[in-house]
C-alpha cells in the first residue's frame, strides 16, 4: 500500500488491497507551507490581524481533522478578503481531505490564477488529479511543482506514487532515493520504496524498508501490514500473521491485513480460518465485495472457495480501492 502525502497534508501509501500499502494520501502542505499569508491582505492591519484570525482558526480546526468546520471559517476569511490566497489554498486542502476532489481542483485553481507559481497549489492538484486516474496530468503538474522546488519532498514522494501507479516503479524508486538524500528517515519515501520494491518482485529489500520505516514510527499500521505481506510472499506464514496481528491491534478496522490473514492460513491449510478472515474484511470494506463482484466471484457467497482464493492470491498487486 502507498500513501501520497498533499504539501498539505497526506498519504501514506496509496491504498492497494490487502497490504498492497504505499504511503497514499498525496503529501499535503503542513500548516506552516499553507498557513497564513499577510501579503495577500488589504487594508490596515488589524483588518490583516482578523482576517490571520480567521484563517488561523480554520487551521486549527482543519489540524484536528474537522476539515469540514475549517471551510466555515475560510469562508469567512473570504468574505472580508476574495483573493487571500491562504484561505483559497487551505479551502482546497479541507475539500481534498474530504474527498471532494472536483472542488478541491476548482480552489487550487483559483489559487493559481493568484499565485502561478505556489507549489503547495501545484501539489494538491496534481494529487487530485491522480485520485481521479488522470496520471498523466497529474505528472505534469508534480513537473511544474518540481521546476520550481526541485527538492520539495511533497512533490517527490506524490509524483514517486503516480509513477507506481503507472507500474514504473524503478522511476518511482530514483525518487524516493532523492527523497532520502534529503531526509533519510522521511518514513513515506521508505514505505513507498518498500512497496515499489514489493511490486517489483524484490521481496527481500521490500521487507528491510518496511523495518526501516517502522524504526521511524513502531505503530504505523501500512509497514506493520506490508512485512506481513512480505513475509508471506517470502513463504513465512506464521511470521507473517505476528505483524498482520500487530497492524490490527493499533487499527482492527484495518482491512488489508484481514485479507493478509486469511491469505496466511490459506497456505498454512486452514481454510475455514482463512475464509472467515476473508468474510471479516468483506463485512469491514464493502468495496472489496464490490471488487470481487466484478470480477465475478463474491467471496461471501461463493461455494468454490479454493478457487477464490486462488484469485486472491493472483491479484496481489491489482488496486482494488480504485
Amino acid at each position: 500500500m502507498m500513501v501520497k502525502k498533499l504539501h498539505l497534508i497526506l498519504i501514506y501509501f496509496s491504498l492497494s488491497f490487502v497490504g498492497l500499502l504505499s504511503y497514499s494520501l498525496p503529501k499535503e502542505a503542513t500548516a506552516d507551507g499553507a498557513g497564513i499569508n499577510q501579503t495577500s491582505l488589504t487594508g490596515n492591519k488589524s483588518a490583516a490581524l482578523d482576517l490571520n484570525v480567521l484563517v488561523g482558526k480554520g487551521l486549527e480546526l482543519y489540524n484536528m481533522s474537522d476539515y469540514q468546520g475549517a471551510l466555515t471559517w475560510f469562508d469567512r476569511a473570504l468574505a472580508r478578503d476574495p483573493n487571500n490566497s491562504s484561505a483559497i489554498v487551505n479551502k482546497a486542502r479541507a475539500y481534498y481531505n474530504l474527498d471532494k476532489l472536483q472542488d478541491a481542483l476548482q480552489w487550487f485553481d483559483k489559487v493559481l490564477v493568484i499565485e502561478p507559481n505556489n507549489v503547495v497549489a501545484l501539489n494538491g492538484k496534481a494529487s487530485a488529479l491522480a485520485d481521479m486516474g488522470q496520471n498523466e496530468e497529474a505528472l505534469r503538474f508534480y513537473d511544474k511543482a518540481l521546476a520550481i522546488e526541485p527538492n520539495n519532498v511533497n512533490a517527490l514522494t506524490n509524483k514517486g506514487l503516480t509513477l507506481s501507479d503507472l507500474d514504473k516503479d524503478q522511476e518511482a524508486i530514483v525518487l524516493y532515493n532523492r527523497v532520502l538524500e534529503i531526509d533519510h528517515q522521511d518514513i513515506d519515501a521508505l514505505g513507498n520504496k518498500g512497496w515499489s520494491l514489493y511490486k517489483l518482485g524484490n521481496f527481500t529489500d521490500s521487507l528491510l524498508f518496511s523495518d526501516k520505516a517502522l524504526a521511524v514510527d513502531p505503530y504505523d499500521v501500512v509497514p506493520l501490514s506490508n512485512k506481513g505481506l512480505a513475509l508471506y510472499k517470502l513463504g513465512q506464514y506464521n511470521q507473517s500473521l505476528v505483524w498482520f496481528d500487530k497492524a490490527l491491534v493499533i487499527d482492527p478496522n484495518f482491512v488489508e491485513s484481514m485479507v493478509g490473514i486469511g491469505l496466511d492460513y490459506d497456505k498454512l491449510g486452514k481454510p475455514e480460518e482463512a475464509k472467515k478472515w476473508f468474510n471479516k474484511a468483506l463485512s469491514t470494506d464493502a468495496s472489496i465485495a464490490k471488487s470481487l463482484a466484478n470480477s465475478g466471484l463474491a467471496l461471501s457467497n461463493s461455494t468454490e472457495y479454493r478457487e477464490v482464493v486462488g484469485w486472491l492470491d493472483q491479484i496481489i498487486l491489482t488496486d482494488l480501492s480504485k
